[in-house]
């Protein structure tokens, strides 16, 4: 394992300690259209939900359909899983850290975000 990787698994490890809303707050504050901009704490969660259903497509296109995880990883161990679907996203995320996205995904549901019918 690289240190690249060893920080990523600690910042992912950071992450998955933190509630779904938490992870909402985090990428309103990361996503530079927001850049500067104070939010309450409802807004913030409302702000990273619209942040991430613009990405949403894209994630969609990189996960579901080229990496095609219904079929290729579902059985894979959470660290694992995570660290692929970041480094799958990390072009697709707008500046937003593909870590935060990609641990939101697997809390919210990566079969359902997929829409995988097994």
């Amino acid at each position: 394992m690289d240190t690249n990787e060893m920080y990523q698994r600690r910042d992912i490890e950071k992450l998955l300690k933190r509630d779904v809303k938490q992870l909402y707050k985090l990428i309103a504050q990361a996503d530079p259209n927001y850049k500067g901009m104070q939010f309450a704490p409802d807004q913030a969660i409302k702000m990273g939900q619209k942040s991430l259903a613009k990405l949403k497509d894209g994630i969609y296109e990189k996960i579901c359909i080229e990496w095609d995880y219904c079929n290729q990883a579902r059985n894979a161990d959470v660290m694992t899983l995570i660290v692929t679907i970041s480094n799958l996203i990390l072009q697709s995320v707008s500046g937003i850290p593909a870590n935060i996205i990609a641990v939101l995904l697997f809390k919210i549901g990566l079969d359902q975000f997929c829409e995988c019918t097994e």
